[in-house]
């Protein structure tokens, strides 16, 4: 049994179009998938080995999901304890069923494309790319005929997905259910050179390798670089309620944890607001993202063409200038296209306090 905070994977995303069109399912939207590949979570967002019983601590541990763009994926293997269905708490709603190997390859979505007997199956996913328990387990037998014995990802067990509903919380109950606040407050993870999720992610594997960035942490406002756990934020707030969302939120704590306060404010929205900021807050740098907040800078495609310069201009902390942050906003819609919506950025000044 697993429970992670994954990012969804839909149409529109980077891939998508590649991998409907091999897999010849063009009439999904979104695929859920216990491979991470797939639906991807940084190191901090998953726990594994579970029990029902121990679900709600593991929950307590893991960020609140911004629930437009990432989810709650508990995975439950069927085939080693199928008893822990009838004992999930209240509020788990089951999504379908996925097939995966040892190493959880989903070898529905991701060892290659379904033909002969198992084809048929593939015309009955559901809304999110996945299996009934009666598909699953006939796909489970007919794998080993179609793909051979000798192959390690026709021998699967099949995963049950669910998922549950999440909610930001708020400095101010009179809000709105919406995360639209150009404000907000939590307390993240640093994400330092040579530490999980880096490599991968801020400097790429690639032959030839990839030149060294020249700084060694980044600071984001994307929950997958820098993390945070259910307690730790985000607390939507203004300059005049932050020492409330202050108090809402635990101290920040030093190494191993390497915690800090991140308060974030959108500029477009609401340029004032800096300059109504208590004494104490000290200016990071300057991030552009997406409506979900996914980071355009260090959570998408590499920046290449007129926005590669700015790239060897970002601070200490991997994050652009004013100036340059309002250079990158206009020019993204260039490089990356008017259709691709991770181009269409708000600039967020992220501080931090002691």
């Amino acid at each position: 049994m697993n429970l992670s905070v994954c990012r969804k994977f839909r149409k529109g995303d980077n891939h998508w179009c590649e991998h409907i069109e091999h897999y010849r399912v063009s009439y999904l939207s979104e695929i859920r998938s216990i491979d991470g590949l797939l639906n991807w979570y940084a190191p901090d967002y998953s726990r594994d080995k579970l029990t029902p019983e121990t679900l709600d601590e593991a929950l307590a541990e893991l960020p609140i999901p911004d629930p437009d763009n990432d989810y709650y994926m508990l995975g439950i293997d069927l085939v080693a304890e199928p008893e822990y269905v009838a004992r999930l708490p209240e509020g788990w709603k089951l999504m379908g069923h996925d097939l995966a190997d040892g190493t959880r390859v989903s070898s529905l979505h991701n060892c290659g494309r379904w033909e002969g007997q198992l084809e048929p199956l593939t015309r009955r996913l559901n809304e999110f790319g996945l299996l009934s328990l009666a598909d699953a387990e006939l796909a489970r037998k007919l794998l080993p005929l179609e793909w051979g014995e000798h192959d390690h990802h026709a021998h699967v067990t099949i995963w049950a997905l669910y998922t549950r509903e999440c909610r930001w919380r708020k400095a101010d109950p009179a809000q709105d259910d919406q995360h639209t606040s150009p404000m907000f407050l939590s307390v993240r993870r640093k994400l330092l050179k040579g530490w999980e999720g880096w490599y991968g992610r801020i400097q790429p594997f690639e032959d030839p390798p990839s030149p060294e960035v020249h700084f060694s942490e980044v600071r984001s406002i994307d929950s997958l670089l820098n993390c945070y756990t259910s307690d730790h934020g985000p607390v939507e707030c203004t300059p005049e309620s932050l020492d409330q969302a202050l108090a809402a939120l635990p101290t920040p704590r030093p190494y191993p944890y390497n915690e800090y306060y991140l308060l974030a404010i959108d500029l477009l929205a609401k340029p004032e607001y800096a300059a109504r900021l208590p004494a104490g807050w000290k200016l990071l740098g300057h991030d552009l993202a997406d409506e979900n907040r996914t980071s355009s800078l260090h959570a998408y495609l590499r920046w290449e063409g007129q926005l590669e310069p700015l790239t060897k201009r970002l601070n200490e902390f991997g994050l652009l200038s004013l100036a340059d942050a309002e250079l990158a906003r206009k020019l993204l819609p260039r490089q990356w296209g008017q259709h691709d919506p991770h181009a269409h950025v708000t600039i967020w000044a992220l501080y931090e306090r002691e």
